[in-house]
C-alpha cells in the first residue's frame, strides 16, 4: 500500500520500516514511531505541515489549545461563546448552547443570574405557596 503521508513529509523510510508495516506493529512500536515523527514534524510549523498533508490528500487538522479553539472563526459562527452580565457592570463569556435548531433563536447574550431570592414570589405563586 502506498504511504502518501510519509512521502509528503519526505520520509519514505518510515513507511518502509518493517516495524511500522501494519497497524498492530505501529501500535507495538508506537514510542519509536512517535519519536521519528516528532523529529520530522518539529522542522516545520503547523501551517506548513497542514498545507503539505492537505496537498497530499491526507485528512488532518491542528491540535488547538483552549485559546486557539475559542478564537476559531467557527466558534463565533456557531455562537458558541455568549456574553452574560456579571452583575457589576461587566460581562462574562460563557459557553453557548451546543444544540442549534433552525426553529429557535440562539441569542448572543443571556440574561444574568438572578439575585438571591429575587424570584421568590414568582416561584411560590407557581407552586401554589
Amino acid at each position: 500500500m502506498r504511504q502518501v503521508g510519509d512521502e509528503a513529509i519526505g520520509q519514505p523510510e518510515i513507511a518502509a520500516n518493517p516495524d511500522y508495516k501494519t497497524n498492530a506493529l505501529r501500535l507495538k512500536h508506537h514510542t519509536s514511531l512517535e519519536h521519528e515523527m516528532e523529529l520530522v514534524l518539529k522542522g516545520g510549523t503547523t501551517a506548513h505541515w497542514l498545507a503539505v498533508l492537505a496537498k497530499a490528500g491526507v485528512p488532518c487538522g491542528p491540535i488547538n489549545d483552549v485559546k486557539q479553539a475559542l478564537e476559531h472563526p467557527q466558534v463565533a459562527a456557531r455562537n458558541m461563546l455568549v456574553e452574560v452580565p456579571d452583575g457589576s457592570g461587566g460581562t462574562l463569556k460563557l459557553a453557548g448552547n451546543p444544540l442549534k435548531m433552525s426553529a429557535f433563536d440562539d441569542p448572543t447574550t443571556r440574561r444574568p443570574a438572578p439575585d438571591l431570592d429575587s424570584d421568590r414570589q414568582a416561584i411560590l405563586s407557581f407552586v401554589g405557596g
